[in-house]
C-alpha cells in the first residue's frame, strides 16, 4: 500500500518561490480536466472544507530541468518508461479526506520535497469510508525518500496548517506491477 523506495533525492528549494507564483484553477474532485491550459504550467487545486490539495499541471513547461531531474532519478529505481510530462508537484495543507485518486491514477510516486513529515498518510485496505479511520495504516514521509503509494487504496492526509511540498509521479499500471519493477538499493 505504501513502500519506501529511495533515498537522497535533493531539489533547489528556489524552485518553491516560483511555484508559490504559478496560476491556481480549482476543480472538484469527479469533474472533467477540460480548463487546464495546455501552453502553462498552473497548480489545480481540490479545496476542501478543513484543507486542500493542490497539484501543478505542465509542470515540464516552467520546469524542465527539475522533470528531467526526477525521471532520472526514478529510472535508478523503477525499471519503467518514465515521461516527464508525469512529473507534478503536490502541495497540502491541512485535511484531505479519505479517496481513491480519479482519471486513471492507480498508484504514483511521492518524493518529499518541503515540510513532507508535517503530514500522516492514511491508507486502508477496506472499500468503506465510514469505518475508514478505525482499519487504516499510517505513514509519514520524509524529505528527499521516495514513496511508492497505492492511490486506488481509500486513503488520506492529516496535516497541519503547514504547506507541505512533495514531487509526485503518477501511473496507470497498479501498485503491484510497479512494485515488481522496483530496483532497491541500486543507487542509494
Amino acid at each position: 500500500m505504501f513502500e519506501n523506495i529511495g533515498s537522497n533525492f535533493s531539489l533547489d528549494h528556489s524552485v518553491l518561490d516560483e511555484l508559490k507564483l504559478l496560476p491556481e484553477l480549482f476543480h472538484n474532485y469527479g469533474d472533467t480536466f477540460n480548463n487546464i491550459p495546455s501552453d502553462k504550467t498552473v497548480w489545480m487545486t481540490y479545496k476542501l472544507s478543513d484543507g486542500a490539495i493542490s497539484f501543478t499541471r505542465n509542470t515540464q513547461i516552467q520546469f524542465p530541468k527539475v522533470a528531467a531531474a526526477v525521471v532520472e532519478y526514478l529510472s535508478n529505481i523503477v525499471d519503467v518508461p518514465l515521461l516527464t510530462e508525469r512529473v507534478h508537484f503536490i502541495k497540502t495543507t491541512g485535511i484531505v479526506k479519505p479517496h481513491r485518486d480519479e482519471a486513471g491514477r492507480n498508484c504514483c510516486i511521492n518524493i518529499g520535497v518541503l515540510n513532507s513529515n508535517s503530514a500522516i498518510t492514511k491508507i486502508s485496505d477496506k472499500d468503506d469510508v465510514e469505518t475508514f479511520f478505525d482499519d487504516c495504516v499510517d505513514y509519514q514521509c520524509q524529505d528527499g525518500n521516495a514513496y511508492l503509494l497505492n492511490t486506488q487504496k481509500l486513503h488520506s492526509v492529516i496535516g497541519s496548517d503547514v504547506d507541505r511540498f512533495l514531487i509526485t509521479y503518477g501511473f496507470g499500471s497498479s501498485f503491484d506491477q510497479i512494485l515488481s519493477k522496483v530496483h532497491y538499493g541500486k543507487r542509494f
